[in-house]
C-alpha cells in the first residue's frame, strides 16, 4: 500500500468518524439546545408574569396606603372639628351664664349695664364662632353630627333670646352699643 492509499483510508475513516459523530452527538446537542431555548423562553414568560404580579401588588399596596392615609386625615379633621365645636359650645354656655347672672341681679346701675353689654358682646362673639364652626362641621362631619350641632345652635339662640326678652326694650337700647 502506498502512502496515497493510506491517506485515502485515513480520509474515509475520518469521514466515517465525522458521520458517526454527526449521527450520535449532533442530534443530542441539537435536542439539548432546543430544550435550553424552550426553558429560556419559559423563564422569560415567568419573569414577565412575576413582574406583572409585583406591579399589581405594588399598586394594591399604594391604593390601600392612600385609602388608609385618607381615612386617617378625615378622622383627624373630624376630631379637630369636634374639638373646635366643643370650644364654641363652651363659649356659648359661658356667655349665656354671664347674661343670666347679670339679668338675675338687675339693678339698672351703670356697672350693671356695662356687665350686661359685655355679656351680650360675649354672646355675639361666641355665637359667631359657633356659626363658623357649624359650617366646618357641615363639611367635615356626618349629617347626624351637623344636624345635632345645628339643633344646639338654634336652641341656644332661642334660650338667649328668651332670657333677654325679659329685659325691656328701652333698657336694651341703653345697654347694647
Amino acid at each position: 500500500m502506498s502512502l496515497l492509499g493510506l491517506a485515502a483510508i485515513a480520509g474515509w475513516a475520518g469521514v466515517g468518524l465525522l458521520l458517526l459523530f454527526w449521527r450520535s452527538f449532533l442530534p443530542a446537542y441539537l435536542n439539548k439546545k432546543a430544550e435550553n431555548f424552550a426553558t429560556h423562553e419559559d423563564i422569560n414568560k415567568l419573569v414577565d408574569q412575576v413582574q406583572a404580579v409585583t406591579t399589581a401588588t405594588e399598586q394594591i399596596k399604594a391604593k390601600i396606603s392612600n385609602e388608609i392615609w385618607d381615612r386617617q386625615k378625615q378622622w383627624e379633621l373630624k376630631r379637630e372639628m369636634i374639638i373646635e365645636i366643643s370650644k364654641a359650645i363652651s363659649e356659648i354656655e359661658e356667655a349665656m351664664l354671664r347674661v343670666k347672672s347679670v339679668l338675675s341681679v338687675r339693678d339698672e346701675s351703670q356697672e350693671w349695664r356695662e356687665s350686661y353689654r359685655e355679656g351680650l358682646t360675649k354672646w355675639r362673639d361666641a355665637s359667631a364662632l359657633l356659626d363658623r364652626d357649624r359650617m366646618l362641621v357641615d363639611i367635615s362631619c356626618s349629617d347626624n353630627t351637623a344636624m345635632l350641632v345645628g339643633q344646639y345652635a338654634v336652641s341656644a339662640t332661642n334660650l338667649c333670646s328668651q332670657m333677654t326678652k325679659k329685659q325691656d326694650v328701652q333698657g336694651l337700647r341703653r345697654c347694647v352699643p
